[in-house]
């Protein structure tokens, strides 16, 4: 499950607070996120982007990265904080992500004539 509000603060500023929630068999995770997207160039559609968020009796987590047009990338970092931060050595885990967006344009819907058959009712006056 996913959920995200996107609030424009101003021309400029996006707030994007979100939740995740994933089930496989006993395991969970829930993840409550919160992003700030400022746009450095509305017009090309480039803008920067940083979040804070936290899983659930795990890790905190930051983020920071770019958006130019159909093209993203962040790093993020998460910071453990729980029995896991000893695999880790107290030093958490680093993330780089590289996301290219596809504008793929869906065939047009070919248009077809209804055909609609009138059957009058019956007159019983």
């Amino acid at each position: 499950i996913h959920f995200m509000i996107k609030h424009s603060l101003n021309e400029r500023i996006i707030l994007k607070p979100s939740f995740f929630y994933s089930r496989q068999d006993i395991n969970r995770e829930q993840i409550f996120n919160f992003q700030a997207e400022y746009f450095l160039n509305k017009k090309k559609k480039v803008f920067i982007t940083s979040g804070l968020g936290y899983r659930l009796k795990d890790a905190l987590l930051c983020s920071f990265g770019i958006k130019i047009n159909n093209l993203e990338c962040y790093y993020s970092y998460d910071i453990n904080t729980s029995s896991l931060s000893k695999a880790s050595s107290g030093l958490g885990g680093s993330e780089v992500s590289i996301i290219y967006n596809w504008n793929k344009k869906s065939n047009p819907k070919v248009k077809t004539k209804e055909i609609i058959q009138w059957k009058e009712c019956p007159k019983y006056l």
